[in-house]
């Protein structure tokens, strides 16, 4: 149960921080949602680790891909919104990583 309040509460937010920080005008804002985008993705990824060490013994492959994919995520969010701090962003990378955001807390969430 509180695993899948955790993955619901910050599958969302995940969502909402990674769109206002690519629509974001101002590289100051743009780095605090990264920081935010960052700290959720963590808080997931660690919450899937432990979960996925708790039922151990018994193998369950579906936390361990939501992992997996956290991680791609992870990757994915950082070169993306470096490439927007750095340069003003392309546009279809940002539709890119959104659409991805959405996939995989939608993954994640069950």
């Amino acid at each position: 149960m509180i695993n899948l309040l955790l993955s619901i509460v910050c599958g969302l937010f995940l969502i909402i921080s990674v769109a206002c920080g690519m629509h974001s005008a101002i590289d100051k804002r743009t780095s605090t949602w990264l920081v935010i985008t960052r700290l959720l993705l963590f808080i997931l990824l660690i919450a899937k680790i432990v979960f996925f060490l708790h039922g151990l013994p018994m193998a369950n492959w579906l936390f361990l891909l939501q992992i997996i994919l956290l991680i791609v995520l992870l990757v994915m969010v950082e070169m993306i919104f470096r490439r927007k701090l750095l340069t003003f962003g392309v546009p279809w990378l940002a539709l890119i990583l959104e659409l991805t955001t959405t996939v995989i807390a939608v993954i994640c969430i069950f």
